[in-house]
């Protein structure tokens, strides 16, 4: 298990194609895969997160600063759409990699977080794991 900051690695002081800034890296080494989680934003408020195995995007969650919306996407596919701050597929993750397992679907429910959602993580991050990475960098 390891969530370690690689910002230094990466330029995070230039925009991206949308105007918005990389500000920070995590590697996330989660059952022998390894993952980039990408923060884009500035230190005081985040704009999309980008999750990414093998320098593919296999999860983004976006926010509308103004509205509160998130909309969460796996594979480019829009999956859930929700108001103001909740359990997001960020803290189902990072939980797994500081656990060093899948936490099991009683743990997350107990702590609030809908069982169909839960499901939809377990379901998606299963499918993370399994993908053969496809290096593009």
């Amino acid at each position: 298990m390891s969530i370690v900051d690689i910002s230094s690695r990466y330029k995070t002081d230039t925009l991206t194609g949308n105007g918005i800034q990389l500000h920070k890296v995590w590697q996330i080494d989660l059952l022998t895969n390894t993952l980039l989680l990408e923060r884009y934003g500035s230190a005081c408020f985040w704009a999309k997160i980008v999750l990414k195995k093998g320098g593919s995007e296999v999860y983004r969650i976006t926010l509308d600063q103004a509205q509160e919306e998130r909309k969460e996407y796996f594979w480019n596919k829009l999956t859930r759409t929700y108001i103001g701050d909740q359990f997001s597929f960020i803290e189902y993750i990072t939980a797994a990699a500081q656990n060093e397992h899948i936490p099991s679907p009683e743990e997350f429910q107990n702590n609030g977080l809908d069982s169909a959602i839960e499901n939809m993580y377990r379901t998606n991050l299963q499918k993370i794991l399994e993908q053969k990475s496809q290096n593009t960098t």
